[in-house]
């Protein structure tokens, strides 16, 4: 307030006419052309800034913008301008058809994973609009509003796609397929769940069945079986029969027992057991318990249907995939001995000689590993 107190007071001095009543000069400029210069005004500056003149307003010097006093741009920034400076000079010695080709194929391609992974903000989709408006239209064509430009060629445009419905047609693509993943898996989960619930009440049931028979059913005293098939053949109007030729002695039906050969564990027998103990051992890996089930059907499958090929009776054992579906499960190898393959001596490949080939058992074990794979509950007890 006191500086612009001054400056009133000094310009009514100044209409007062006392410049013309003194010898003072009106212009503090040439006040000044006394002051020994270099030609510039250095030192009138630093007199105005000693004496504070800017407050008053009477000399107010404008200082030139210079490419120091601008702001510095980040390398991001100066990449991005020279980008835009480049693209911009392309419409120049481009066709009005190749400007679309290129806003379709390439401008509007670049956005299509954020389109379909984010929701974009209308300002961002605004500038995209703002980038290909500028490249598709120069100085000496009229501008024509986008929105139109995005119409299909049948409603007058030129077929290019809209990013704000695009964008919401990607996003529920997005969640229609989220949506699908998401009830396989409660399908999944479900199927497991009753599954589950049959074994349980499978396994339920013998037990109570036992319980009942342990309980209900207790063990019937010597001879009080034989009463009671008696009174039951009484009471349907049927002869009595012998206790003697009904019922064989004890003695004759353990002779009989002993007399019975013991039939020994058959070939299938020694491969359902290999089969289960493989599952057993890797009781938490369905998935790769079931790939190494099929790839042992497809080993057998090969030479079954071509044993005269050596490549299908010879197995690398080195091999990654085979070490990682059959080697490197417990069991696996074990299972394709029993099919008659033998390691050789480097050890190195199992092969199955072309004279050892049993095509009853390959059919065997094909059998065994369709019943494994098919029997969701093989392995289980």
């Amino acid at each position: 307030m006191a500086a612009l107190r001054r400056h009133n007071k000094l310009e009514e001095i100044c209409r007062g006419g006392f410049h013309s009543a003194s010898s003072f000069l009106s212009s503090i400029s040439t006040s000044f052309a006394h002051v020994p210069t270099d030609g510039a005004n250095v030192a009138v500056g630093k007199i105005c800034r000693l004496l504070d003149l800017t407050k008053l307003s009477l000399m107010v010097r404008k200082e030139e913008k210079t490419e120091a006093n601008k702001p510095a741009l980040t390398p991001e920034e100066v990449k991005m301008k020279a980008q835009e400076l480049r693209i911009n000079l392309w419409p120049k010695y481009i066709s009005s058809a190749r400007k679309l080709q290129f806003i379709s194929s390439v401008l509007q391609g670049v956005e299509c994973f954020w389109l379909a992974a984010l929701s974009l903000p209308f300002a961002v989709i605004d500038r995209i609009y703002a980038v290909c408006h500028n490249f598709m239209w120069t100085s000496k064509h009229p501008p024509i509003y986008w929105a139109k430009i995005c119409k299909p060629k049948e409603e007058g445009g030129c077929g290019l796609r809209d990013f704000k419905g695009w964008n919401k047609a990607l996003l529920s693509k997005e969640r229609i397929r989220i949506g699908k993943e998401l009830l396989e898996a409660k399908r999944i989960e479900e199927e497991n769940e009753r599954k589950r619930f049959i074994y349980l009440s499978w396994f339920s049931s013998l037990s109570v069945m036992e319980a009942l028979e342990m309980s209900v059913c207790p063990a019937l005293p010597a001879g009080m079986d034989f009463q009671m098939q008696a009174e039951r053949r009484r009471k349907l109007g049927l002869p009595p029969e012998n206790p003697e030729t009904a019922k064989p002695s004890t003695a004759q039906v353990e002779d009989k027992k002993s007399s019975l050969p013991v039939k020994p564990a058959t070939k299938a027998e020694y491969m359902r057991d290999c089969l289960r103990a493989l599952k057993q051992h890797h009781k938490d890996e369905d998935a790769r318990v079931k790939r190494s089930f099929q790839t042992l059907l497809a080993y057998v499958g090969n030479v079954a249907k071509n044993p005269d090929e050596e490549k299908f009776r010879k197995i690398r054992l080195n091999n990654p995939t085979f070490q990682d579906r059959v080697g490197s499960l417990h069991g696996g190898i074990d299972f394709l001995g029993l099919c008659g393959f033998e390691k050789l001596q480097d050890g190195e490949f199992l092969f199955l000689p072309r004279d050892k080939v049993d095509m009853a058992i390959l059919n065997t074990a094909g059998s065994e590993l369709n019943s494994a794979i098919a029997n969701p509950f093989f392995g289980v007890l």
